[in-house]
This record gives C-alpha cells, structure tokens and sequence, in this order.
C-alpha cells in the first residue's frame, strides 16, 4: 500500500530526518514511537506531501508522490493520504456535519446531498450523530477529535495517518478517541499513528517502529517491542514511557 525509500528531510542546516524507510501493507497497522523532536511528525507530513523530501521517495499503491522533491499533484495525494491532526484542524465557523462534509463537495466533487449524507453516517460511525449540527465550540476535546477522524475519513483515503491523536487530551476522554481508532483498525483500514499511547500500540499494531535523532533505531512486533527490545536506546526509552 505505501512504501517509504529513503526519506531525508532537512530545515536549513537541521537534518530531520536521515534515511527513513519502510513499507506499510493494506489492512496494517504501523505504530510509531519515539521521543519528542525525533522526526515522527515531519515524517507524517513529507508522506502526506505537506513537506517536500529532499532525497529519497514515497510510493503509494507504487505510484511515486514526488519528483525531484516536488509533489505530482498535492490534491490528489492528499485525497489519498488522509490526516488526523494532534490539535483537531477543524473550521470552527463550520459545524460537526459541515467540516465532514466540506472536503468531499470542494476536492471530490460531491453534490452537497451526497456529502452530508455520507457525513452524517461518518459521524454516526465515530458516536457523534446527535452532534451533527454542532459547531466546534460546542464540543469537548475527544468529540473534536472524533469529527476529525470522521472528516479524515469522508474522503476514502488509502490510508489514515494520526499525529499524536491524543496529546492534546484530557485523560478522561483518551478512551473515546482510541476506541474509535481500535474499531477501524478491526475494521482493516490502513493506519500510521504516530502516538506515546502503549497499550493502543499493544493492542493495536502490527508493526512498531522507534524513532530517534531522525532515524529509524529498531522495527518489529509489539511482542518483539515489549519483551524483547534489543537497542539500548529503545529499551531506554521504553523504561521511562512504561509504568
């Protein structure tokens, strides 16, 4: 579904990240942990092409997303890649139903009917069909997070992409948001999710990967992550997230 080939990225003379690859198959679900400022969130956006790379490449379905740094089409890619942002995005003069529904009639083309009926059983999906008409203002942080995943969704991505989906949670509503996010990946939606969350990536994953000063340190299952760890710096960084 979606390979990564040696991705740099750098911001001046900052290098983010430094020959970062991998390759996430249809159905999977890939977990990416690591300390702060390590590149995870570049990572997320060179793949969704909000960030240019400046060497290597990401291919989609084997369709390549850019070329000589530059993107093919942002529109389409971004189509394809679906985000869930840390801090929700939402338009807060749309409602719940209008942000869901606003990406499908702008980019895809749909008749308004058509967007928000496909929005309201999104919203229905995610536990927010009373809130359809609710404005951002109105809701708690997990049900903007929710309205998130459900926008992210109206537009069929190949796959859904997560930064930190949670972080910016009051811990009482966590559960609501990785309850969602646990229901598709049963349901064998394509996922990255960059989180500190280790019990979704127990659960959940299929495959962790840990990232460190821009690299890519260990790979493997949760069983290989959480008994068998072999960096050090891994098991280092585990020991403080584990308690």
């Amino acid at each position: 579904m979606l390979v990564v080939e040696d991705v740099h990225k750098s911001f001046g003379d900052l290098e983010v990240l430094k020959g970062i690859s991998f390759r996430v198959d249809p159905g999977e679900v890939l977990v990416i942990i690591g300390p702060s400022g390590c590149g995870k969130s570049t990572l997320l956006r060179c793949i969704n092409g909000i960030e240019r790379v400046d060497r290597g490449q990401v291919y989609l379905e084997g369709k390549p997303v850019h070329r000589k740094g530059q993107l093919y089409s942002p529109s389409s890619i971004r189509q394809q890649i679906g985000m869930v942002f840390q801090h929700f995005e939402l338009f807060n003069h749309l409602t719940a139903l209008g942000n869901v529904a606003l990406g499908p009639i702008r980019v895809r083309g749909l008749s308004r009917q058509e967007a928000e009926e496909r929005g309201r059983e999104l919203l229905a999906r995610v536990g927010l069909a009373d809130k359809a008409d609710q404005y951002p203002a109105e809701l708690s942080g997990g049900q903007k997070q929710r309205v998130a995943i459900a926008r992210a969704m109206a537009m069929d991505p190949k796959v859904i992409m997560f930064d930190e989906p949670t972080s910016a949670l009051d811990p009482e509503m966590i559960k609501e948001v990785l309850d969602v996010m646990k229901d598709l990946a049963r349901e064998g939606v394509t996922m990255i999710v960059v989180t500190h969350e280790m019990g979704f990536a127990r659960e959940v994953a299929d495959q962790i990967i840990f990232m460190d000063d821009g690299r890519i340190i260990e790979r493997g299952s949760p069983e290989h992550f959480f008994n068998n760890a072999q960096h050090p710096r891994t098991r280092e960084f585990l020991s403080k997230i584990l308690y």
